[in-house]
């Protein structure tokens, strides 16, 4: 039996097709690390309106939190199923937010996101190009 849960983050793919992080940086880049366990800095961050709480990596749990992330922000994020332990709820989240205190990207999971992305416009085309 796994010793984490799957959760799903949020990341944006740069021009050269890395995977990085939204927001703030780990460990001094926001280039996403893969197949590695990562660790949270234990420190007090702030929010947007100023209230602070425990720094983590952010992640959602469901469908529903999916998509409705993906609503606020038009769709321009891509979301990896990634490994997630000592987890807490994110006070205060509009979206469902929860925090990890430690996170793995598997890479296998960034291939297909990136494989489906790549693809999603062609299959676009198919559909609006079919022959009679």
């Amino acid at each position: 039996m796994p010793n984490y849960a799957i959760g799903f983050k949020a990341f944006r793919i740069d021009n050269q097709g890395r995977l990085r992080y939204l927001f703030r940086a780990h460990e001094g880049t926001s280039l996403a690390q893969l197949d590695t366990w990562m660790t949270a800095k234990q420190k007090w961050v702030r929010e947007a309106q100023g209230r602070k709480y425990r720094s983590g990596f952010h992640f959602l749990r469901t469908d529903e939190h999916i998509e409705k992330f993906m609503k606020l922000t038009k769709n321009k994020y891509v979301f990896i199923p990634v490994h997630v332990r000592n987890i807490r709820p994110k006070p205060r989240t509009s979206v469902g937010s929860w925090l990890a205190q430690e996170i793995r990207i598997p890479g296998r999971e960034v291939q297909k996101a990136l494989i489906r992305k790549a693809f999603a416009g062609v299959a676009a085309n198919v559909v609006l190009f079919q022959f009679p």
